[in-house]
């Protein structure tokens, strides 16, 4: 199986009380609605959060919540998550990790 890791970007999201916007789209998912990440934006203002995206399949992107990752979907288009793209999302990860965390002594 081929991964397209290439084409994943690492980029700057900012959640609104709209939805987690970045390129002018609007992404969310259930957590983000069920612990209410929107309004919470209202009240306390937007924030910014990195996010993994691929320009060549924008309709989700993955972001960090704690010590999981979430997928979102951009709300024109919910669809299944897709097991291969995450697989990629974590390829990319793991290779950011690499890139830029210290590596530790044994």
């Amino acid at each position: 199986m081929k991964r397209n890791v290439e084409s994943i970007e690492l980029r700057l999201a900012r959640f609104t009380q709209d939805g987690l916007m970045l390129n002018d789209k609007i992404y969310t998912n259930a957590r983000m609605l069920e612990c209410n990440w929107f309004e919470s934006a209202r009240l306390h203002g937007e924030r910014e959060v990195p996010v993994l995206y691929n320009p060549l399949n924008p309709n989700k992107l993955v972001f960090f919540d704690f010590n999981e990752l979430e997928i979102a979907s951009t709300v024109e288009n919910q669809q299944q998550d897709n097991m291969n793209d995450l697989e990629a999302y974590y390829f990319a990860l793991n290779e950011l990790k690499q890139k830029f965390l210290p590596k530790k002594d044994k």
